[in-house]
């Protein structure tokens, strides 16, 4: 999820070109101003110029790196929280607090059933049990009650919805190919400074690390394929007129056929972000993006007509606020051993 709603904001104007811009981005964050020029039909000087106003005016609000976690042995959690007393002052102190922790990966305030989810990942049940324990100790005994939920299978992760470009103007994506390769110190070094801004260039990424350009080409490149990185822009969906709302929903007999009606549901609708497929009370979490309710609520019904007597509960919530997101927290760098040098030869990443 990428959202950042903190004010009132008047939504961006953008053309047709933009769109076009905006789009190359969040296929990757890292393409270069030459490449989207030839894409666009702009010059490189005017494509950067409009970036660098999407930056200032907080349309993109950061560069992001997202990556399969489960490479590095962790599962990943969404914990609905529900306070005694959701006052402004309590839920300050409980989100930075929250904010603090090695090992969330987002922090959203929410309206509706439920006040703030909480995205982080663990590696096993005593480490889950441990960090559950972090979360409510943190919170000084706020939490009335909550819903936990394990995710199992990514659907569909988007960086704007369909509803966003003109129609026939979104091209479906590829689906990722994985690898498996091991990883040596630098490439951890390289991850650290990418999972902060993923746009940063070859040659500041060499600097910071020590090694040439073409090695940091090369390395990354490498890790793009073997931990199914991708790249792109952190966007502030208020700036440009939308919101994000979340819909959970528990479907009995989720069965291959079930998840098939699914999935070609996802291809067309045109308001969802990313769906999961969870386990816990739910056993969906799905994110939409959309500029009026009446569109979620459109979403929404369409599901449970698709799935009118499996369906037996859901839940339906406002994201208010994002106060943290990040793919790679910092326990992963804290907690892994990093070799310095690869393992016995199985590693096909250059050393140095």
């Amino acid at each position: 999820m990428k959202v950042l709603q903190t004010k009132e904001i008047i939504p961006a104007k953008l053309d047709l070109k933009d769109k076009k811009i905006l789009y190359l981005l969040s296929k990757n964050a890292r393409n270069s101003y030459g490449r989207i020029a030839k894409e666009v039909g702009l010059s490189s000087d005017a494509v950067a110029y409009r970036i660098k106003s999407y930056e200032k005016g907080s349309l993109i609000t950061g560069y992001g790196v997202s990556v399969d976690i489960s490479k590095f042995n962790y599962n990943v959690y969404h914990l609905f929280v529900r306070l005694n007393n959701p006052k402004p002052v309590v839920e300050n102190i409980f989100s930075e607090k929250l904010k603090m922790l090695s090992f969330t990966r987002a922090v959203i305030k929410l309206n509706g059933s439920f006040d703030f989810e909480i995205a982080f990942i663990a590696k096993n049940i005593l480490d889950l049990e441990s960090k559950l324990s972090e979360i409510f100790e943190i919170s000084q005994n706020q939490i009335k009650s909550y819903e936990l939920l394990i995710i199992t299978k990514n659907y569909l992760e988007k960086t704007f919805p369909i509803s966003f470009f003109p129609d026939g103007f979104y091209v479906k994506e590829n689906k990722k190919i994985n690898f498996s390769k091991n990883l040596v110190k630098k490439d951890f070094q390289i991850l650290k400074i990418i999972s902060k801004d993923s746009s940063c260039s070859l040659v500041d990424i060499a600097s910071k690390i020590k090694l040439s350009a073409d090695i940091v080409r090369y390395r990354l490149d490498n890790l793009t394929k073997s931990l199914n990185l991708s790249f792109f822009p952190i966007i502030n969906y208020d700036s440009i007129g939308y919101n994000i709302h979340i819909i959970l929903l528990n479907i009995k007999n989720f069965n291959p056929a079930n998840e098939k009606k699914l999935n070609l549901f996802l291809q067309t609708d045109k308001n969802i972000l990313w769906v999961v497929k969870t386990i816990g009370k739910y056993n969906l979490l799905l994110y939409t993006c959309t500029k009026e309710e009446k569109e979620v609520q459109k979403t929404l019904k369409q599901l449970r007509s698709m799935f009118p007597e499996e369906i037996s509960d859901y839940e339906y919530l406002f994201a208010e606020e994002e106060i943290k997101y990040t793919y790679l927290p910092e326990c992963i760098f804290k907690e892994m051993k990093l070799p310095t040098t690869a393992s016995c030869g199985v590693s096909k990443f250059m050393k140095s």
